[in-house]
């Protein structure tokens, strides 16, 4: 699943996806979310959020980017990403 939300000027794309969460030295494959977004610079972001579920709207992205020090950003565990969303 795919979704996109937007917080003052930033646009967030959230999908599923499986990781592996190489900032804790973990080996097994995980369900998580994938969040992008890109500043008004062009500047790109990626996470990834273990042990939640997809947000159903707007307020629950929010709640979730109030917990953002738990996003992983490492690029370790960037590069494990494999999306769930069939021919993506």
């Amino acid at each position: 699943m795919k979704k996109t939300f937007k917080i003052g000027n930033t646009e967030y794309t959230v999908r599923d996806c499986t990781a592996i969460c190489k900032d804790m030295e973990e080996s097994e494959r995980r369900k998580a979310i994938y969040v992008e977004s890109i500043a008004d610079s062009g500047e790109k972001s990626e996470y990834v959020i273990f042990d939640y579920e997809m947000p159903e709207n707007e307020d629950e992205f929010r709640k979730m980017c109030k917990e953002s020090s738990e996003w992983d950003g490492w690029y370790e565990t960037i590069e494990t990403v494999e999306f769930t969303e069939k021919g993506e």
